[in-house]
């Protein structure tokens, strides 16, 4: 049995470690909350746009559609790995890494890793980096998409890429993620959504065709915005549940050193009193 020292430090050190995994769940959920209100906004934002693609993209004709709309062979595909910079979240990067994997075949595709979990993945495992970032600051979102969107743009316009994935995690429930593939370029259309709109009967100018092209830019951006809003709110949530179980796991461990500690207490005063009892007896021989 080990000795009152050693238990008493251990419960220490247990003690310290739940202090700190109380602090990180509590943080976690005041981020979560924060994120969950943003992301109300963002996504407001993002349903408006789409419902005035939908009713400009029934009146484009067949035979005049953007090349965002195309569908192409998907021979040189760039997949966005997002991730968190920092750990402590369960399997939360290591779902993404393990979707990708699966989905990758082609030594020609590139990585855009958006994460320094999603960096050192990449690296590790030599994939080819089309480009690297550490996770953006919430309240740059919109610009790291924008910037972003319009840099691969140039690069699918000049036939160098022809299709864009994003894989992440998107929560599911207030205790579980599910990793995501969606495509942004071509963007794909929805045609069971597509059922509840009709015709725009609103001109544009210069044209309908420039005007839903640039609008396909913009809706492009936006998802990625949103997207990004979604992974960091289950990043969120996997931390918090992360810290929980830890916290948890923290208290039945002190419980269990708490009962070692009694019993080995209990142990030594019983000890000493037998050696008393026996000294005593010794004494009246």
């Amino acid at each position: 049995m080990s000795s009152l020292k050693d238990i008493k430090k251990r419960m220490k050190s247990i003690k310290d470690i739940h202090k700190v995994t109380r602090a990180m769940k509590m943080v976690s959920v005041a981020k979560l909350r924060k994120s969950e209100k943003d992301l109300e906004e963002v996504e407001i934002r993002y349903k408006k746009l789409e419902c005035i693609f939908f009713e400009k993209f029934l009146s484009l004709h067949k035979t005049d559609m953007p090349e965002l709309l195309l569908k192409n062979k998907e021979d040189r595909i760039i997949y966005i790995l997002i991730n968190s910079d920092k750990g402590l979240c369960g399997a939360f990067n290591k779902n993404v890494f393990k979707a990708f994997t699966q989905l990758y075949r082609d030594k020609e595709n590139l990585v855009c890793a958006i994460g320094k979990k999603a960096i050192t993945f990449s690296e590790r495992e030599k994939f080819p980096i089309y480009e690297k970032h550490l996770f953006p600051d919430e309240s740059g979102f919109y610009k790291f998409s924008q910037s972003f969107v319009f840099g691969i743009l140039e690069k699918f316009k000049a036939g160098e890429i022809d299709t864009l994935k994003v894989i992440f995690n998107k929560n599911v429930s207030p205790v579980s993620q599910k990793v995501q593939v969606e495509q942004l370029i071509p963007l794909e259309v929805d045609k069971e959504k597509l059922k509840d709109f009709k015709k725009s009967k609103h001109m544009c100018e210069p044209s309908d065709f420039q005007f839903t092209e640039k609008l396909i830019q913009e809706l492009i951006i936006a998802k990625l915005f949103y997207i990004l809003k979604q992974s960091v709110i289950a990043e969120h949530t996997a931390r918090m549940n992360a810290m929980d179980a830890a916290s948890d796991n923290a208290s039945e461990l002190l419980d269990e050193l708490t009962i070692s500690y009694n019993k080995a207490r209990q142990a030594a005063i019983t000890k000493e009193i037998l050696e008393i009892a026996g000294t005593a007896e010794a004494l009246k021989g």
